[in-house]
């Protein structure tokens, strides 16, 4: 449990460290990085049905890219989640609404959030490798997208609409 809090902690100064890092660039003149501005914050909405931990589907990698990740605390199955800042004018949260508003469009269940939380009592090896593939995916380019215990890093919507395809039961 205490593992998890950890985990939880680096992720949240990680994110903190790359947002302030990217807003210091932009602020001296120089390239700033696409993906800056993701902050974890937030309230978690719990939902009464959970995908659980794992995909049955899911294995280590798929054709598009994504890899197999502990799903957020309260994510429902089939429902896409797509984790960059709301209400933020940063290129990756509108890259991330533009993605939202496409997968609406295609008819595939969809969520915008800025927070990521995930609580397990004495991991096994499996989730803890799981939860370290999550880290790193929330640690790429924004937006993070999760679906059907899967993740990826900034993925295009056809990748996305691929993968949301690929693990439907």
């Amino acid at each position: 449990m205490n593992i998890i809090k950890i985990l939880i902690v680096l992720v949240l100064l990680a994110f903190g460290y790359h947002w302030w890092s990217g807003k210091n660039t932009a602020e001296n003149g120089a390239e700033s990085n696409s993906s800056t501005g993701f902050a974890s914050s937030g309230s978690n909405t719990k939902s009464e049905s959970s995908s659980g931990f794992f995909s049955s589907k899911s294995k280590t990698s798929s054709p598009s890219g994504f890899v197999s990740v502990a799903m957020p605390d309260g994510a429902r199955p089939n429902t896409v989640i797509i984790l960059a800042p709301q209400n933020c004018p940063s290129d990756a949260a509108q890259r991330a609404d533009a993605l939202a508003r496409g997968l609406t469009q295609a008819g595939i269940p969809n969520i915008r959030s800025s927070s990521y939380t995930s609580n397990i009592a004495d991991p096994t090896t499996e989730q803890k490798a799981a939860l370290r593939r999550a880290v790193a995916v929330m640690e790429g380019e924004i937006p993070a997208v999760f679906v059907n215990g899967m993740a990826k890093a900034n993925p295009s919507l056809d990748e996305v609409a691929a993968e949301y395809r690929r693990t439907q039961p």
